[in-house]
């Protein structure tokens, strides 16, 4: 997709990305639920960092995915501090650098790429009328339960902590795949017949 395509706040965000000489990319990753869905990967060198945005919005999730690839380049910053080195960290327990090679990297620094405009989504009056939205948006796509538990404490009022666990919706742990994402991979796998 084509960050400079953003509204408002997105767009100025990959363009400091960019003045600060970062290559920018973002990837549509929206799934058949429909909820607009971004991967962000700013470069440099063969430096990658990733983020990742979901909301009714598309450039409210593009905003939120580059965010998160701008607080993932900050904690490599701070992850340079003598004190963080690999040898000090180097416990087995921690992740190990993911080295890139040139020919991995071409999918994202291919200067040729072409890109498109951020898809149309849904601008809602507030976050009930978007939450509203995504809950249809995923029993559209077959989902009947959507659990909800309430963590909100005396102290947070007037403001809520949730969680949601949407059982059938997949995670982006590749060893807990499950039916739905299992069905989707063999249809990618499968031959196209004409």
């Amino acid at each position: 997709m084509d960050p400079d395509t953003a509204p408002g706040r997105a767009r100025e965000a990959a363009e400091r990305l960019r003045r600060a000489g970062h290559v920018v990319r973002v990837l549509d990753i929206t799934s058949e639920v429909e909820v607009p869905t971004f991967m962000v990967t700013v470069w440099r060198g063969l430096d990658r960092a990733e983020g990742y945005g979901t909301h009714p919005d598309p450039g409210t999730a593009v905003e939120m995915a580059l965010l998160e690839a701008a607080q993932s380049i900050a904690c490599s910053v701070a992850g340079g501090r003598e004190d963080l080195t690999i040898r000090a960290r180097s416990l087995g327990r921690h992740e190990r650098p993911r080295p890139i090679a040139h020919e991995d990297a071409w999918f994202w620094l291919d200067p040729d790429v072409i890109t498109a405009p951020l898809p149309r989504g849904h601008t809602g009056d507030d976050v009930l009328d978007d939450l509203r939205w995504t809950l249809r948006r995923v029993a559209d796509a077959g989902v009947a339960h959507v659990p909800v538990l309430d963590l909100s404490r005396p102290e947070t009022a007037p403001g809520h902590v949730v969680r949601v666990i949407v059982p059938g919706l997949e995670s982006n742990n590749p060893f807990a795949t499950g039916e739905r994402a299992r069905l989707t991979l063999l249809r990618d796998l499968l031959p196209r017949w004409s």
